[in-house]
């Protein structure tokens, strides 16, 4: 098979920002098996790509004529006014961002600025602003760090085709074009596989394919990946009877349903040889008129699997100041009950690594990356495997960090935990998802509250982090039970180091969706073309309405991060900083600083604007438009829609932000001299004679507006003084 080509690539975006686990195991396995793969990670490419100064600036130039000219109107219509709102921030912010960004990104990568808290947070803030730079210029469509999404359903093949042709909102289009599609056609694949595992990956994956084949690609696309516990085509399966997959197959050539390894390769196998596609396992496909499925195979014995190979990914690009490495232990879930859940689905049967085929691969990967910290993927490890596997790294001398998942149960004791934490374990993520016991119940959770208490009792003692994920919105989910999560989320906030508060989304592949009624789902509302539908829409008996939910939802979260002060780090970051500062962790990442003393007469104090402090004057009114835009967003179809002014007419202000902490103060327009002024050198004497004469104001009146700003500023931490 020297003659015939395979790539695997993986779209973007992953919200976990990492070396895609799934790619790494096919692509050593492949080689085991004598095929060669292609291999690259499109995700953490785009981000360099469109994280970097010369892409950023052609988009910020382009925004900011578009600013000009409505800041330049005499008055705004309604719809002027939306997009003003959307552009101003931009036009502020936007020339400091694109110098800025590089910099932000070596911020990252480098140790030495990484664990500098005041550094990593301003390259932090520094690179949401330039996705929001990029989000202003193809809105509707939103992109974070960890987020790509349009304004298209996934779910529906119409909407899926529709967002392939938004060029004008699909920046992925953009790269692709420009960046990746000369060099991947050059190589004329005759075998493509696209791993998707996570829902913001259906619409890029898709685009791709859909490109490839209009610029005449003749590889055969396969889509593969149920690895992680978002999502997977696997679920296609239910939709043999009831959906019309043609649309779907319009864009690729077939799909892998659960494991990978021995599908791929025979794939591989049959298009080299030319064979039907009906030998291939696990193979979904169309040909004649419907969609086949193959017969289903065991998956490759779990200890067969060569170590994963991470040689084909720029770990330089990762946002990472070290390697760090995404590896699965096990297939599945042990316990395999929970309701919610569709994780059992796409893998079928559990099965774990054993210990020494583990730390072999680990001793392995260090040897290829240099990697001392992983996280381990799978979605939860048991107490007595976590037992032995510490015992194993600790006889090894494995100098190694990691993170894992797991349930709450009693075999997590102290001792247990102590020898995971002398095994470099930092923090295990625990499934909480509800303190309600009728909840709790309800999902099959087999977890008893004394237990979940316990364990994390047990966590504080060993010196081992935990972090809590839970779901507010649960089916027939009350107020009252919400606020049981979150007071227990309070009570505990000095046992738990983090948490997630995510909103329930009804998995097709999940018991409650296959049982409704059981869990008080009265109705089940499936989109058009409902193949690509890996969750549903629904109604319930009884519990919080939609809009409740997404109430108690936000107060809830507001209010849980007064009692998490490190819940606004990435998570691998959060871990990074703990073990670089130990006990000294909560410090080096405090916000507050303490203020400067300020010696000497007030009047000759010498003013100076930060560098994060960006500010200019606009036409408009942003403070109004903005409360404004507020009102039709919270009720988009409501009466206050007319509240708006139409036309809104001109008047001149100062626009104010703060980079570092997202802060925006709207002032009068004369305020911009005297931040003009504040260079670090003009003392504040001289400053109010300045004012005198440009205002015609006398000096007493002088000194005293500009020593109410100066103060004021002062306050808001707009200024500083040297």
């Amino acid at each position: 098979m020297n003659s015939f080509q395979t790539a695997l690539l993986f779209p973007p975006v992953w919200y976990y920002p990492n070396t895609p686990a799934e790619v790494a195991y096919l692509a050593a396995y492949l080689r085991t098996k004598g095929i060669e793969p292609y291999v690259r990670d499109l995700s953490i490419e785009m981000f360099d790509l469109i994280l970097d100064d010369d892409w950023l600036k052609n988009i910020y130039h382009r925004l900011l004529q578009e600013w000009q000219s409505l800041d330049a109107k005499n008055h705004l219509s309604q719809q002027e006014q939306a997009r003003y709102h959307a552009l101003t921030p931009v036009a502020i912010t936007g020339k400091y961002v694109v110098e800025e960004v590089n910099r932000a990104k070596n911020v990252m990568r480098d140790p030495a600025c990484f664990y500098n808290y005041r550094s990593y947070w301003h390259a932090r803030q520094v690179l949401e602003q330039a996705c929001t730079l990029i989000s202003t210029a193809f809105a509707p469509t939103r992109i974070t760090l960890f987020n790509y999404q349009m304004q298209y359903d996934e779910r529906s093949f119409r909407q899926v085709l529709q967002a392939i042709q938004a060029t004008k909102e699909h920046p992925f289009l953009s790269i692709l074009y420009s960046r990746w599609l000369p060099d991947i056609l050059e190589k004329e694949f005759d075998l493509i596989g696209l791993n998707v595992t996570h829902p913001d990956q259906i619409i890029p994956a898709l685009t791709l394919a859909h490109v490839l084949k209009k610029e005449g690609s003749k590889a055969h696309i396969t889509v593969f990946g149920c690895l992680e516990d978002q999502f997977s085509f696997t679920h296609i399966l239910d939709c043999l009877e009831t959906g019309d997959a043609s649309p779907l197959f319009s864009l690729i050539d077939s799909i892998i349903v659960y494991e990978c390894e021995r599908p791929f390769t025979r794939l591989a196998e049959v298009l080299a040889s030319g064979k039907n596609l009906d030998d291939v396992p696990n193979l979904a496909y169309w040909n004649n008129g419907k969609m086949h499925v193959n017969p289903i195979c065991e998956p490759e014995d779990i200890q067969a699997l060569p170590a994963p190979s991470y040689k084909d990914f720029p770990l330089e690009k990762y946002f990472f100041p070290e390697r760090v490495i995404d590896y699965l232990i096990s297939r599945s879930c042990y316990w395999g009950h929970c309701s919610f859940c569709s994780i059992g689905a796409p893998r079928r049967s559990y099965r774990c690594r054993k210990v020494n085929n583990v730390l072999d691969d680990l001793a392995s990967i260090q040897t290829q990356t240099q990697a001392r910290f992983f996280r381990f993927r799978d979605q939860i490890l048991s107490p007595s495997y976590l037992s032995q596997f510490a015992q194993g790294i600790l006889d090894r001398k494995l100098n190694i960090r990691w993170t894992c998942r797991a349930r709450f149960e009693s075999g997590f004791t102290v001792e247990l935990l102590r020898k995971l934490r002398q095994a470099g374990c930092i923090a295990i993520w625990f499934g909480l998802e509800s303190f309600s016991e009728r909840l709790l119940n309800l999902v099959k959770k087999g977890t008893k509250r004394e237990t979940i208490e316990k364990v994390l009792e047990n966590c504080v003692q060993a010196g081992i982090k935990a972090r809590l994920l839970t779901i507010v919105g649960l089916p027939t989910e009350t107020e009252q039970e919400a606020h049981e999560t979150r007071d227990f989320l309070i009570r505990h906030h000095k046992q738990i180091e983090d948490f997630s508060y995510t909103p329930f989304i009804l998995f097709r592949q999940s018991d409650m969706a296959k049982n409704p009624a059981h869990y008080g789902i009265t109705t089940l509302n499936y989109p058009d073309e409902g193949m690509l539908a890996y969750y549903l829409d629904y109604t319930t008996s009884s519990g919080m309405s939609p809009d409740e939910i997404q109430q108690v939802s936000q107060d809830i979260a507001s209010e849980l991060k007064k009692y998490f002060p490190s819940h606004f780090l990435i998570p691998t970051h959060r871990y990074l900083y703990m073990e670089h500062y130990g006990a000294g962790f909560t410090d080096a990442v405090s916000k507050e600083e303490e203020e400067p003393a300020i010696e000497g007469e007030f009047l000759e104090w010498r003013p100076k604007v930060p560098s994060w402090i960006l500010y200019g004057t606009i036409h408009y009114n942003y403070d109004f438009i903005d409360e404004q835009q507020q009102a039709r967003d919270k009720a988009p179809n409501a009466s206050n829609k007319e509240a708006i002014t139409d036309p809104l007419t001109p008047q001149e202000v100062l626009l104010v932000y703060n980079i570092e902490t997202g802060e925006r103060w709207q002032m009068e327009k004369d305020a911009a001299f005297l931040l003009a002024s504040s260079d670090g050198k003009t003392t504040i004497r001289s400053i109010i004679e300045q004012a005198s004469n440009i205002f015609n104001i006398s000096m007493d009146e002088s000194q005293q507006v500009c020593s109410d700003f100066f103060k004021e500023a002062l306050g808001l931490k707009i200024i500083e003084f040297v």
